[in-house]
C-alpha cells in the first residue's frame, strides 16, 4: 500500500509491506529514504506510536535525515521523542 503526504515542504511517499516500512523523503531535488524494518515495527505497535510519527521526527532533525536511514529495534529510541 502506498501513501502519500506533506510534512511542511517534505512530501512523504509511504509504502507499507509485510515486514517493512519504506518512507521516501523529497524536497527541491534531494531524495531520502527511512526503511523500519518489522522488529521496529512491532515495538512501535506495542507503544501506539506510528511509524509517521519516527518520520516527521527525523524530518524536524535536519542531521538525521542522511541518504537512507535504516531504523530496527536496537536504534529505534534515538528517533523517538
Amino acid at each position: 500500500m502506498t501513501d502519500k503526504h506533506y510534512y511542511g515542504n517534505y512530501e512523504v511517499v509511504e509504502e507499507r509491506e509485510s515486514q517493512k516500512y519504506v518512507a521516501t523523503i523529497k524536497i527541491h531535488n534531494m531524495v531520502k529514504k527511512v526503511v523500519m524494518q518489522d522488529d521496529a515495527l512491532q515495538m512501535l505497535a506495542q507503544n501506539d506510536v506510528l511509524p509517521e510519527t519516527v518520520v516527521h521526527n527525523i524530518i524536524k532533525e535536519p542531521n538525521l535525515l542522511k541518504e537512507q536511514v535504516i531504523i530496527s529495534s536496537a536504534n529505534l529510541a534515538q528517533y523517538l521523542d
